[in-house]
């Protein structure tokens, strides 16, 4: 209990971020001290921007909008691309997100963003409509999420949109890309010790606990999981549902670890939910 009360004193030094306090457990710096309590009692309050590395990031990115208008955020699917452009919307006072993946045109992607700007000009107006909006603001940023099938012509566009000097626009990409006068930003994964944070935070997060006979077997699971988010978030899943029953190392990856969460989870709902369930189903094929 006393070693709680002193962690929870030093979360809230300003200068003492949960990171920095987590690596200075990790690299054995406070001795006297049962590291494992420690670390356990860390996890239940360490900020999830920590782990996600959120300060050096947005940081990164700040640098790199000074350096071009229109900047590209590339990674792996379930990475963590979306979840950093929505901490940008925040962080914006005028800001707006779109999913390029419903906007391949031009005139869809303008559309959109008419749309969601409340202004109902279309056609040859709609791009003029949105230079004389942003020319109001100081700042403006775009934010378009899955751009890997955007048109050379809607690439072109949202280029002039940047004329101004006031506009700019961040993407983000699976794949290499090719446009000239982008910046693209390679996303960090999580760290092996970051993705282990990760999976015990999210298991303490509900309320469950974490074993510690069963920690070189998942440890051994979660550094398969290549620091991908997403894939250490639902293993916390399958974990909280059932630890016992762990995923083969060559089967550790995102759409693997997911369909065994729904599996897992659909499993354990009466007969009458599963039922009511596949009526609402959107898709019949090819999930079950």
């Amino acid at each position: 209990q006393s070693m709680k009360e002193v962690l929870e004193v030093l979360l809230r030094l300003p200068e003492l971020s949960g990171k920095s306090l987590l690596s200075l457990l990790q690299e054995d710096f406070l001795i006297p001290f049962s590291k494992d309590k420690c670390l356990d009692a860390l996890e239940r309050k360490l900020p999830l921007d920590a782990i996600f590395n959120q300060d050096r990031i947005l940081n990164d990115i700040r640098t790199g909008l000074r350096e071009s208008s229109v900047l590209v955020i590339k990674g792996a699917s379930g990475q963590g691309k979306t979840r950093v452009l929505r901490v940008l919307q925040t962080i914006f006072e005028h800001s707006l997100f779109i999913d390029g993946m419903h906007f391949q045109s031009l005139d869809d992607l303008l559309e959109a963003i008419l749309q969601k700007l409340n202004t109902e000009a279309t056609g040859d107006e709609a791009e003029d409509e949105l230079e004389r909006l942003f020319e109001s603001w100081n700042e403006f940023l775009l934010l378009i999420d899955n751009v890997d099938d955007l048109h050379n012509d809607t690439w072109r566009a949202l280029r002039r949109l940047t004329r101004n000097g006031k506009v700019r626009i961040v993407m983000t990409s699976m794949q290499r890309v090719s446009q000239q006068d982008v910046l693209v930003y390679e996303l960090p994964v999580l760290s092996e010790k970051m993705s282990w944070s990760l999976f015990k935070a999210r298991i303490l997060e509900r309320g469950e606990v974490f074993h510690k006979k069963d920690q070189d077997i998942w440890s051994s699971v979660i550094a398969r999981a290549d620091g991908i988010p997403l894939v250490v978030e639902l293993l916390a899943a399958q974990y909280c549902l059932d630890r016992e029953r762990i995923l083969p190392l060559d089967q550790v990856w995102k759409e693997t670890v997911l369909e065994r969460a729904f599996e897992e989870a659909f499993s354990r709902l009466s007969k009458l939910e599963q039922e009511s369930l596949k009526r609402l189903a959107s898709f019949q094929t090819p999930f079950s």
